[in-house]
């Protein structure tokens, strides 16, 4: 008994010990964890309402709330290519209540702008890669060519007599035509809009004779005949584009960049808050409804852990990083 007594004792006093080498703080933090969530999340998006990256943000958040007992806010803050509703996200309490819903924007921005207010890979921990999206190169009704390799051939023939749109200075599809420019050695000129929808119309219309444009918008628009698919950024063929060929398979290498979608938490976000999050998420966007409702905005949904979506984050942002120093684009 008395052994016993003495045992307990020193079980008790090296307990007590290690709480109080992990301090009030750490206690508090692992409890937090413990009882989370127990109020409403908010769920950063920065860019405008009834964009894709919200669009997909709202359908995701509301089956996340569903599931975890809690609304999910989505809190729009466009502006300056993402960079103000990110900052936002990385100045906010590192608690698990301020989320943010992002997408490659997050990782080019860095490279276009001097020194944005936040670093992509220490104010910031990952969550979910949710899905990843390709572009299409798509020619307008002005365009006397009906595939990619006359579309250059012409353009090569005629040099700086063309034009390309894109949603703006900075955003991928400026950065791929300046990359196909690069790797064809095509002159054309760049027309910046200042959304994508008034490109489109530009395209149809004919004013613009080509532009790169995401899976999602090409689909929406798929089969009229003012509009036409020439090439994709794929590595392989798209089931959304079956007959459209990729641009390796054209011979013209180094377009097969992606764009992606994706939840982070602020740096130092408990990792159990963190490994909470991320089955949640990812239990929502593989759930059959969501899933066939972001496919119908033309992603390829992939549900990437924290440690995966991490390492894409750091390969994909070298190769974004490259082809914007390698092509001068700069937003400052």
């Amino acid at each position: 008994m008395l052994l016993f007594k003495q045992r307990l004792a020193t079980g008790l006093t090296a307990t007590l010990t290690s709480v109080a080498l992990m301090g009030p703080s750490a206690a508090l933090a692992n409890d937090d964890a413990a009882n989370y969530p127990n109020k409403p999340i908010r769920l950063i998006v920065p860019s405008a309402p009834g964009a894709s990256l919200d669009t997909m943000a709202r359908l995701i958040g509301a089956e996340v709330g569903k599931s975890i007992g809690q609304p999910i806010i989505v809190e729009n803050k466009p502006g300056a290519s993402g960079i103000i509703g990110t900052t936002a996200a990385a100045r906010a309490k590192a608690d698990g209540y301020t989320l943010l819903y992002t997408w490659t924007a997050f990782i080019q921005a860095p490279a276009l702008h001097n020194h944005p207010p936040y670093d992509v890979f220490t104010d910031f921990a990952p969550i979910i890669e949710v899905a990843r999206s390709s572009f299409v190169l798509l020619g307008g009704a002005s365009l006397p060519a009906s595939t990619a390799k006359d579309f250059i051939a012409l353009v090569k023939n005629n040099p700086g007599k063309y034009n390309y749109g894109s949603p703006g200075n900075g955003t991928s599809s400026h950065i791929l035509a300046e990359l196909l420019k690069q790797s064809t050695g095509i002159q054309i000129n760049h027309v910046p809009y200042k959304a994508g929808a008034p490109m489109m119309t530009d395209l149809m219309a004919g004013n613009i004779p080509v532009a790169f444009v995401d899976f999602g918008t090409a689909r929406v628009n798929k089969g009229l005949s003012n509009i036409k698919p020439l090439a994709i950024t794929s590595r392989e063929r798209s089931p959304y584009f079956p007959s459209t060929p990729t641009f390796g398979e054209l011979g013209i290498q180094g377009l097969d960049l992606e764009g992606w979608f994706g939840v982070l938490a602020p740096a130092k976000t408990d990792s159990a808050i963190v490994k909470k999050l991320a089955q949640e998420f990812a239990k929502a966007v593989r759930s059959p409804e969501i899933k066939k409702r972001l496919e119908d905005l033309g992603v390829t949904v992939v549900a990437n852990p924290p440690n995966v979506f991490a390492a894409n984050l750091r390969r994909d942002e070298a190769k974004w990083k490259k082809t914007i120093i390698d092509a001068a684009i700069r937003m400052d």
